[in-house]
């Protein structure tokens, strides 16, 4: 029996994988936390755009480490500032 014409295939779709609305769900995401790691190096970190674009992945991770860790520094030192400021405060509206 000779096959003639075109092949009919049962799956609506020709591929195995993804269906296209969930690979362009996907790639949105995965391209939304690209930027959203750029951004976050070019803005706290003040380095270029396409320096951090070209980072490699793990240099990336690491730069935004180390950027939250000293946001968080210095959250906490503001934090300290203030209630020792309001101790201050306390103190002289005593007198």
């Amino acid at each position: 029996m000779g096959l003639r014409g075109r092949w009919i295939y049962r799956s609506r779709y020709h591929f195995f994988g993804l269906n296209h609305d969930s690979t362009i769900d996907h790639i949105q995401t995965v391209k939304n936390y690209i930027l959203t790691e750029v951004f976050d190096c070019v803005y706290y970190g003040k380095i270029s755009f396409s320096d951090a674009y070209n980072m490699p992945l793990y240099i990336r991770k690491w730069w935004i480490q180390q950027i939250s860790k000293e946001n968080e520094k210095r959250i906490n030192q503001q934090k300290q500032d203030m209630e020792k400021q309001q101790r201050i405060n306390q103190q002289h509206n005593k007198r």
